[in-house]
Parts: structure tokens; C-alpha cells; sequence
């Protein structure tokens, strides 16, 4: 059996993984979808979204396989991220590298491998889209190719978890911030009607949050100061307004 060889920029590959926020989570039907796709698509008894991680590879969506992960010096999917293309075992039982694997000789008894390395939004190869049969098979390069879009359609799944990740992340270092700050702060929406305002606030003005979310901004304002700015707010409009009528002329 030959273990795949470490990439290269390997620090940096399980840096961005963990960055996804991905592994070790419970099964999504977005990932679940995909593999379904391919495993109906190709014909095959087993699909998957397998991530490399540093010593297993792990299913985020598995159809065909119970169990959740397998060592990886003896994955398939260690070999096809070292590529660029799909990495395509036709008949393991005769190739030198796998045909005394375990998971070659033993359950899932793999015969026919075929899997297209899956990019991280920084451009790492963090695991792969594979299929899998028990016996061997051919795949011509359209097949080849229908593999690789729906690669890209998990990739695009991948990145959105990581953007949502991201912005979970700015949400929760804002609410800190609101939370903690000894400046008394509102956000209010386009008719001026309060939507957050924070603690200091609060005590500032001796409110609780419920008199005031869902109320005018203008209920904290002297009459004066509410007089200038309802005439600020008059002006700004009909200057927008002039604005665009030049426009549209």
C-alpha cells in the first residue's frame, strides 16, 4: 500500500479547514443533497463529501457508509488532493498503491474510486467529492466532468458555511461591543423607529428596552432639537429629490 505524500502547503490547508467551521458537525441536507445527486447520477452504492483532516479523513455527507470517518494514510481521497483533476482508480485490485489497502481487501470492499479535490474560498485543497463502487468500472471524461461541477456546486456550499461563520463572528464582536461600551448607542431603521439600543443607553435616558424598540427615535428629543431636525431631514429629502429630477431630465 502507498500513503499519501503530504502536500506542501499543508499548515495552511488545515488552517483554512478548521477556519469553515465545518468539521465534526452534525449532517446537513445542503451537503446531503450533493452527494445524493452524484451517488443517483453515477450508479453508484457509496458518495461522498470527504475532508482531509490531519490524520483522518471525515465525511460531511456520507450516502453508502456508516461510519463518519476512516484514518487517512489510508484514504483514496489523500492521493486526489494532491492533484488538480479527478484522481480515478478503475480497478484497485490491481493497482499497486491500493490492492493490499484495507479498505480495498475489507469493508467497503473498494474497487472503483473516482474523486475531484474540493478548493476552500483561499484556494486550498480541503478534501474531495468522491464516488465509489465494489467492483470495477470506467468512467469516460464527461462523466469526469459532471463529477467536477458538482464538486463546484460543494464548494460553493463550503464557502457559504464559511461566510456565515464570519459574519456569526462580526455579530457576536458587535454585540460585545454594544453590550460593554460605556457610550450610550441606537440603531434605527429608515422611518426612524428605534430596532437596538444598548445598556448605557438605557441607563442613560432611565428607559427599559421595551419602551423604546419599536418607538420613535424623536420620544428622546427635546421639542427644540426634534423641531431641527425634523426641518434637517425636510431639507436633505428635497435636495435628493432636486437631485434626481436633474437626473431623470
Amino acid at each position: 500500500m502507498l500513503q499519501a505524500a503530504t502536500p506542501s502547503n499543508e499548515v495552511q490547508r488545515l488552517e483554512e479547514l478548521c477556519s469553515l467551521g465545518v468539521l465534526d458537525t452534525p449532517a446537513e441536507e445542503r451537503f446531503d443533497r450533493i452527494t445524493r445527486t452524484a451517488q443517483t447520477m453515477f450508479a453508484v452504492p457509496i458518495a461522498l463529501i470527504s475532508l482531509i483532516d490531519k490524520n483522518r479523513q471525515w465525511f460531511k455527507s456520507k450516502q453508502g457508509l456508516a461510519t463518519e470517518q476512516t484514518p487517512r494514510n489510508i484514504s483514496f481521497c489523500g492521493h486526489a488532493i494532491l492533484g488538480d483533476g479527478a484522481f480515478v482508480i478503475e480497478n484497485a485490485d490491481i493497482d499497486p498503491r491500493f490492492m493490499d489497502n484495507p479498505l480495498v481487501t475489507a469493508a467497503p470492499f473498494v474497487k472503483f474510486y473516482a474523486g475531484v479535490p474540493l478548493l476552500g474560498p483561499k484556494g486550498n485543497k480541503l478534501g474531495t467529492l468522491c464516488i465509489i463502487d465494489n467492483v470495477p468500472r470506467h468512467i469516460d471524461s464527461g462523466a469526469i466532468a459532471a463529477l467536477g461541477d458538482l464538486a463546484k456546486w460543494a464548494e460553493a456550499e463550503l464557502a457559504s458555511a464559511y461566510a456565515t461563520r464570519l459574519a456569526n463572528a462580526r455579530e457576536s464582536q458587535l454585540f460585545n461591543i454594544l453590550e460593554h461600551t460605556v457610550d450610550g448607542i441606537f440603531t434605527v431603521d429608515e422611518f426612524d423607529q428605534i430596532k437596538e439600543v444598548n445598556p448605557a443607553a438605557l441607563s442613560m435616558f432611565g428607559y427599559d428596552e421595551h419602551a423604546l424598540v419599536g418607538h420613535n427615535i424623536k420620544m428622546l428629543m427635546t421639542e427644540s432639537y426634534r423641531s431641527t431636525q425634523e426641518s434637517f431631514i425636510q431639507n436633505y429629502r428635497r435636495i435628493n429629490q432636486a437631485k434626481l429630477s436633474l437626473f431623470l431630465r
